[in-house]
């Protein structure tokens, strides 16, 4: 029995393990030196972003599942019950929680009290806004930097500095460079995307903002009953006056979670179009290549001329 429960222990803590392995070598990194990039410290600071952005705000699914398989190995051990049977009941139980809800659990369970709790909830979405500030910004300075490399790249050109293939390949070169920085700017923004769920469930659970919860499962409902309507969602906790001014203050951080999350979304917008002006034709085609700067461009008179006695037809 001892040697069965050490058996199915191991493998839930190897698997989980492996998993985590799996996302360590899947780092947070462009994968490959650019230390002579002009624009390394912009890159820098976004990947900064991207590394905080990629962790789960909890253990998450997987987690849960090891802890859950553990736990009901653990579980049977003492009651005598099969203990592969408990372990993969207990795994299930615990990934099923995680779709949204697993941080706002997460936080339940652990608090052990509703102060404590909303309190863990306010600091996580602050902490979330302050870095969703410092994407934005990151974003700025490297689309700043990467758009003076075009222009010099242009202006180089223009100027005969360099000659047209020099600028084709580095123009080239410099679309390469963005296709990465905007790969790294979707990933955060994806993660972005899923931590805003995760608060925003949060957020309903404890009354900070309105939501609205699906309809429930209905096992017996004839074939041709139309769906139940989605009805308003009721918080998991009954907000105390004293815990009051959290509550508001969490609705009033996810309200600036979300619109720090659409200035960054805009941001990676700005930046796939940068990369788009970088690419093919708009990228290394002669059309800027010969094209002289406007303030270059001689205006010239048309010589007046004049008109004897003219004659209409």
């Amino acid at each position: 029995m001892r040697s069965k429960l050490l058996r199915y222990t191991a493998i839930a803590v190897v698997g989980s393990s492996f998993l985590s392995g799996c996302q360590t070598l899947q780092t947070n990194k462009y994968g490959y030196d650019y230390s002579s990039d002009v624009c390394k410290a912009q890159r820098d600071q976004l990947l900064e972003q991207q590394d905080y952005f990629a962790e789960d705000l909890i253990k998450g699914v997987v987690g849960g599942a090891a802890l859950g398989a553990l736990s009901g190995a653990l579980g049977a051990a003492i009651t005598g019950g099969d203990v592969g049977e408990a372990a993969a009941v207990g795994a299930i139980a615990g990934a099923v929680a995680g779709a949204g809800a697993a941080y706002f659990n997460h936080v339940l369970k652990e608090s052990g009290n509703q102060s404590k709790m909303l309190s863990t909830i306010l600091l996580d979405m602050e902490t979330d806004a302050e870095r969703l500030d410092r994407t934005q910004r990151a974003l700025d300075a490297l689309i700043a930097c990467r758009r003076g490399e075009a222009q010099t790249i242009r202006a180089n050109a223009r100027a005969g500095t360099i000659d047209q293939a020099t600028a084709r390949s580095q123009m080239a070169e410099l679309n390469k460079k963005l296709r990465e920085d905007l790969r790294v700017a979707r990933e955060i923004n994806g993660n972005i995307a899923e931590r805003r769920t995760e608060f925003r469930v949060a957020a309903v659970q404890v009354g900070a903002v309105s939501g609205s919860r699906p309809p429930p499962r209905t096992t017996a409902a004839p074939a041709s009953a139309p769906p139940p309507a989605a009805t308003a969602s009721q918080p998991a906790v009954q907000v105390t006056p004293e815990n009051k001014p959290t509550q508001t203050k969490i609705g009033e951080t996810y309200t600036t979670l979300e619109k720090r999350s659409v200035a960054v979304d805009s941001k990676v917008t700005e930046l796939a179009s940068l990369e788009q002006s970088t690419a093919g034709d708009g990228g290394f085609s002669t059309s800027w290549l010969l094209r002289a700067p406007a303030d270059a461009v001689a205006v010239m008179p048309v010589p007046a001329t004049a008109c004897g006695p003219c004659s209409g037809s």
